[in-house]
């Protein structure tokens, strides 16, 4: 009998202990151009399985939300990946600076 082992994660009902990952960023100074400019496309990661997860908020602010910055100014932000049954969660988090011209 054959048994695909890249679908078959535990054995004999014992289950696989989760693994390690990490999110790297690597963001310049972004210009402020009046629409919105993530953080993701400069960050690099194991993997996104769990769906990753970007919030925001002007520094100096108490709240994150998903609203991608629009404006001039110093923004903080938190990369999260959820943990799946394979993956533990992880995230990473940093501040951008978008400047005027």
């Amino acid at each position: 009998m054959f048994v695909d082992i890249m679908k078959k994660k535990t054995l004999e009902g014992t289950k696989l202990a989760p693994k390690d990952r990490e999110i790297k960023a690597n963001i310049p100074e972004l210009t402020y151009n009046g629409k919105p400019q993530p953080v993701d496309p400069y960050l690099t990661m194991t993997n996104n399985e769990g769906g990753l997860i970007v919030e925001y908020r002007k520094k100096g602010d108490n709240l994150f939300t998903n609203n991608v910055p629009i404006n001039a100014g110093t923004y903080e932000y938190v990369a999260k990946l959820k943990s799946t049954d394979e993956w533990l969660e992880t995230s990473a988090h940093g501040a951008v600076s978008y400047t005027h011209l």
